[in-house]
């Protein structure tokens, strides 16, 4: 039987990051039964409708290893109690041309860390956000945020 593909999405490009080293965990945890596929977005432009005509290789490779997904596990810190800029683009280039939405009928998981008490609580359940933009459906809620403190001791 195959196994399912899942596209990873990290939302750090920080060397050393803590939710692409958690990233890394989730995938050796459910390798024997799943097939992840981490999916680069730093090399995306920043979105530009301008650039839809004829979209940047970047993109194209992107949305492709979207499409050859199965399901998506998106892995963020949050930035000033929302999602990373990094990942708001992706998700623009995910959604659009119109018409093209990458992401729509997939099912997807979100979970993340950051430094503070309450870890990624707010990037993880940014319901609205989430639900409008990626239109996917969503796997366990409530979200998976973790501090910092108990990623340490899960480590």
């Amino acid at each position: 039987m195959a196994k399912v593909k899942i596209a990873v999405i990290v939302g750090s490009n920080r060397r050393g990051s803590v939710n692409g080293k958690r990233a890394q965990a989730l995938a050796r945890l459910g390798e024997n039964r799943l097939a992840f596929k981490f999916v680069l977005i730093g090399d995306l432009p920043l979105y530009n409708q301008d650039l839809e005509g004829e979209l940047p290789k970047s993109v194209v490779r992107f949305k492709s290893e979207i499409a050859t997904a199965d399901a998506l596990l998106f892995v963020t810190p949050e930035h000033n109690r929302s999602i990373p800029a990094l990942l708001k683009n992706a998700i623009d280039w995910g959604a659009r041309p119109y018409g093209q939405n990458s992401w729509s009928g997939k099912p997807a998981a979100i979970t993340g860390t950051s430094p503070g008490a309450i870890g990624a609580v707010h990037s993880c359940t940014c319901d609205r956000f989430w639900e409008a933009w990626v239109c996917s459906s969503w796997v366990g809620k409530p979200t998976s945020p973790l501090s910092p403190a108990w990623w340490i001791r899960m480590g």
